[in-house]
């Protein structure tokens, strides 16, 4: 959730800089805000790698997570900025409803992937009962 509400922030605070500096609209400067906000995972590791910095396992762990979590927003942002801009979508309603799809599709896939990843775990390590979970999650999704 914070790393949802950190690329909302960053979008907007670049969005309204970049607004008042290439002196266009405030819905053109978010967009560019939308579509720098989000970290980038692998230019952080490069940056560091070319710094010389060893990273500990645990940050670079940290730093995955957390730039998974940015790509949801920062899509949701680029695109829902795009679709007011060149379609003309409503930028109340229409972008809420917009979210909710975009993050209701997440949620599905996440019920989804669980109980996929647990029978995988199952078959792997061999446990009694494995082949007959597999297939009922299978047929079930």
């Amino acid at each position: 959730m914070l790393a949802t509400l950190g690329v909302l922030a960053t979008a907007m605070i670049t969005g309204f800089g970049a607004a008042y500096i290439l002196d266009v609209s405030l819905l053109y400067g978010l967009l560019i805000g939308s579509i720098v906000g989000s970290t980038d995972v692998a230019a952080v590791f490069a940056l560091l790698r070319n710094a010389g910095s060893h990273i500990n396992p645990r940050l670079k762990s940290t730093l995955e997570v957390e730039s998974a979590t940015n790509d949801p927003m920062a899509i949701f942002l680029t695109v829902g900025l795009l679709e007011v801009l060149v379609c003309g979508l409503d930028p109340g309603t229409g972008l809420l409803m917009l979210f909710i799809t975009q993050m209701g599709g997440a949620l599905v896939g996440l019920r989804g992937s669980v109980p996929i990843i647990l029978a995988i775990f199952q078959l792997v390590y061999g446990l009694p009962g494995a082949p007959l979970i597999f297939s009922v999650v299978f047929s079930s999704c």
